[in-house]
């Protein structure tokens, strides 16, 4: 298992957050060219959540 450091664990939720609005900025000026990247924009902010959550519930059972 791949360990996060704590200091990431707060910046995954911002980085979230722009993932977030730029697909509202997407959705309202269409200015991404190809639903590709837009597919790997998702995967990569599913992956930072998922890192996110299951690191959160990895330090609670460790403390």
């Amino acid at each position: 298992m791949v360990k996060s450091p704590k200091n990431i664990l707060f910046l995954l939720p911002f980085v979230q957050l722009v993932v977030t609005l730029l697909f509202l900025t997407e959705a309202i000026y269409l200015f991404i060219p190809h639903i590709i990247i837009v597919c790997v924009m998702i995967f990569v902010s599913g992956l930072m959540g998922g890192t996110a959550y299951v690191t959160t519930f990895y330090l609670i059972h460790q403390e």
